[in-house]
């Protein structure tokens, strides 16, 4: 009567087996340049980034394939690039990081305006040597300036 194969060499015959088809996937992973299409479909995803699916890559793969980087950005627009799963980075082609940071808010371009005259007027000798003079000044000659001031004030009305 034979015996069945449950003795330490049969499943070491077995594990051995089903590691190394584990090794032909990988292998076959590394030749396709670290991706499979699965893995391609899974890190292809939609995203309010870019136009179309944002592409992700680990760190390592970036680091190690740049141009591969900037062969994507220039057919998908965007790349998450990520460590520990965690999106760190992106890189997005220069059309899509100019139509992020450009405004065309006329309420913005008048505050900066606003913010560029008052800093000119700040920029003159006489304000310089006026806040030299604040700073050199004792705690007593300020307290008469800040008395004169508002007195000045109360009197025209404001």
């Amino acid at each position: 009567m034979a015996r069945p194969p449950d003795s330490k060499k049969a499943r070491g015959t077995a594990k051995s087996r089903s590691s190394s088809q584990g090794t032909d996937a990988r292998e076959a992973e590394a030749s396709a340049g670290g991706r499979t299409p699965a893995t391609q479909a899974a890190r292809a995803r939609p995203g309010p980034l870019a136009e179309g699916p944002n592409v992700h890559m680990t760190s390592t793969e970036a680091q190690n394939a740049f141009g591969r980087v900037l062969d994507t950005v220039a057919r998908n627009g965007t790349v998450l690039i990520t460590r520990h799963n965690a999106t760190q980075a992106v890189v997005m082609s220069m059309e899509r990081y100019q139509a992020l940071t450009r405004t065309d808010d006329p309420e913005l371009d008048v505050l900066e305006a606003e913010y560029d005259a008052m800093l000119a007027q700040m920029q003159t000798p006489e304000v310089q040597q006026g806040a030299l003079s604040a700073l050199r000044a004792t705690p007593e000659e300020l307290g008469r300036a800040a008395a004169a001031a508002a007195a000045r004030r109360r009197k025209e009305g404001r």
